[in-house]
């Protein structure tokens, strides 16, 4: 943009002034400005791959409590938790961590503005994870679906009491189908 005469003095000197206030904040000269950015750039990517890593290694550590704590239903080790306001991505992750574990079926729920589910199974398993989540989207009066080893959905917001009660029906039909 052309500016000239005050316009341009004032905006040189809006600049000048954000020029130093982000060197004072850096710790650096106006000059070293463009490099400090750039390392601040390359340690931000490092610092969100490291956390990523971390929360990776935190999941596979929590899934492997889970399933050392899994209910037994016939084949099934059962894995069925409720939180509240967990992010659905982590739940899919959590849900992928445990079937990788062998006979293990994961019924994993997050209460908060929504509800969210996300359901799984281990290799091996002859078992419709797809149709138990859409079993309990029905009684929570949301949709979802996937495959039978993997599956996701919501619902609008509902107390962990109702939640429990329809996992607990879930978990009864496992029972008698392995019975």
């Amino acid at each position: 943009e052309f500016l000239c005469g005050g316009r341009a003095l004032r905006d040189y000197r809006a600049k000048n002034a954000m020029a130093n206030r982000l060197a004072s904040l850096l710790t650096v000269g106006h000059w070293e400005l463009d490099q400090a950015v750039e390392r601040l750039l390359v340690e931000s990517k490092q610092l969100r791959r490291g956390l990523r890593r971390a929360r990776r290694r935190l999941l596979e550590v929590e899934a492997t409590e889970l399933a050392e704590a899994a209910d037994i239903y016939g084949p099934h080790r059962v894995v069925w938790r409720i939180w509240e306001r967990r992010e659905p991505g982590e739940l899919r992750a959590l849900a992928q961590e445990l079937a990788q574990r062998p006979g293990v079926v994961a019924l994993l729920v997050s209460v908060g503005e929504r509800t969210h589910l996300c359901f799984a199974r281990a290799e091996g398993l002859d078992l419709d994870v797809a149709a138990l989540l859409r079993e309990a989207c029905t009684q929570l009066g949301g949709k979802g679906g996937g495959r039978p080893h993997l599956a996701q959905g919501s619902a609008p917001a509902t107390d962990e009491a109702r939640v429990e009660a329809v996992l607990a029906s879930l978990l009864l039909s496992l029972r008698m189908y392995n019975h």
